[in-house]
């Protein structure tokens, strides 16, 4: 597993942290653990920090169906709010793609500060922004 996981109850939050090369095989893998950490303190608020990632060329067709597949049946989705910090892409792209479908929100930051101050922060109007809200 490529994330390191932590739960903070008291601030509905999950934070995930990337580092090296990473595929959507790892993410699966990282969300599963994910999940299953979260039976017992679930959380709406997360934040994924890809600023330890190195980009990878994904090659696989198969790991982004996947995740998509994966994230479709992540039990927390709907209704949270997704930050992610410096993601690539790819990365980026694919966790934005099913925001609508799944009713969370999403939006990409440079910094962890600004990510938190997003996922504490009230949320936006409905409709969202090009950003991803």
């Amino acid at each position: 597993m490529k994330g390191t996981i932590r739960i903070s109850p008291g601030d509905d939050l999950a934070e995930v942290t990337y580092a090296g090369p990473v595929t959507f095989a790892d993410r699966c893998d990282t969300m599963a653990e994910l999940e299953h950490r979260l039976r017992d303190a679930p959380a709406t608020l997360f934040l994924l920090d890809f600023s330890a990632a190195t980009e990878v060329a994904e090659t696989s067709v198969e790991g982004l169906r996947r995740f998509i597949d994966q994230i479709s049946h992540f039990a927390f989705a709907r209704g949270s709010r997704v930050a992610m910090v410096n993601p690539s892409f790819e990365h980026g792209a694919a966790t934005e793609s099913m925001r609508r479908a799944l009713h969370y929100h999403t939006r990409r930051f440079p910094h962890r500060e600004a990510a938190l101050a997003w996922l504490h922060g009230p949320l936006p109007e409905e409709g969202g922004s090009a950003a991803g809200d």
